[in-house]
């Protein structure tokens, strides 16, 4: 008796456990294919607000935005374009075009991500210094400087050495201008660095009557990845730069055209923001956001720039 009482609870033992492993494996699957589903689903949306969703770009980006700007385009042959679906974003885009016998034409090879600011695109007119945003609006291409000295681009040439800065401070008259350290030392950003980003770099004329606290040295650089931020430039993959270098050309009048597809904002460029340079100061000298803020952001920059080689 004792021996088939030990069988039979042997056998009603196995019995629960089978049946705990029929109930409880597929509960634990559905929870683990459901958790599953949830990660892939914000990846999917983490990866949407990282990629420009090409669908929703006008086809006729280009003739809306020529048919807009046509007094500031002038006699451009050749314009650049930065765009993305939501101000916020860092992940953008950039397309090319140029002007031909049959009208604007898309540049095939000149058409790839980008990415700008950590604080995405600035409002028209409301760039300001340290703001880590990229400003939106229309912008010419005179000059380029590398870090190799005998690359050359069909523009302006700025010659770098270790020496080379671009002041950023506010109280200083040569803010957002390029200047070579000598035995007066300015604070600026060094244009020849050690890492890669500023191996092939393109000026972006932003600010240029330089007025203190609109922003200084937005640049067209090459990138440290896909989705990483700068502090307001625009960068692109080395390979897609070297690209774009040895296609434009200043005898063509280059110009880029900077902003976000939402709510329109790249096509009200100037609208309601037409300001003289006076105006401009004035409100600079009246804007909390760079208040305090930009005394301590800039006063604690120094010509190794630490923080920004974390993030351009």
């Amino acid at each position: 008796m004792n021996i088939d009482g030990k069988k039979k609870k042997k056998i009603i033992l196995f019995g629960l456990t089978a049946l705990a492993i029929i109930i409880v494996v597929p509960v634990i699957l559905a929870l683990t294919l459901k958790e599953k589903n949830i990660e892939d689903s914000v990846a999917e949306e983490d990866q949407n607000n990282m990629t420009i969703s090409m669908s929703k770009v006008p086809d006729n980006i280009i003739d809306s935005l020529v048919m807009l700007y046509d007094t500031l385009i002038g006699d451009s042959k050749q314009i650049i374009i930065v765009f993305n679906d939501k101000a916020s974003f860092i992940s953008s885009h950039l397309k090319a075009f140029e002007l031909s016998d049959s009208g604007w034409v898309a540049v095939d090879s000149l058409d790839f991500p980008a990415n700008i600011g950590a604080g995405g695109f600035a409002q028209y007119g409301k760039k300001r210094e340290g703001d880590r945003k990229s400003p939106t609006g229309l912008y010419t291409i005179r000059q380029y400087f590398s870090k190799f000295p005998n690359y050359e681009a069909k523009l302006e040439k700025i010659n770098v050495t270790k020496n080379t800065i671009w002041v950023d401070d506010l109280k200083d008259s040569l803010y957002n201008s390029l200047y070579e350290q000598g035995k007066i030392r300015k604070n600026g950003e060094k244009l020849l660095r050690q890492d890669a980003l500023y191996d092939y770099v393109m000026v972006i004329d932003y600010n240029t009557e330089r007025i203190p606290g609109l922003g200084s040295a937005i640049f067209l650089h090459c990138w440290r990845g896909p989705g990483k931020p700068t502090l307001g430039c625009v960068a692109v993959e080395k390979k897609n730069i070297l690209k774009l270098m040895s296609w434009i050309d200043a005898n063509k009048h280059p110009i880029i055209i900077m902003g976000s597809l939402e709510k329109g904002a790249i096509f009200n460029i100037g609208i309601g923001e037409t300001k003289t340079v006076k105006e401009n100061k004035e409100e600079i000298k009246t804007d909390n956001s760079i208040k305090e803020e930009t005394e301590t952001d800039e006063g604690k920059k120094t010509e190794t720039k630490t923080e920004e080689n974390n993030l351009e």
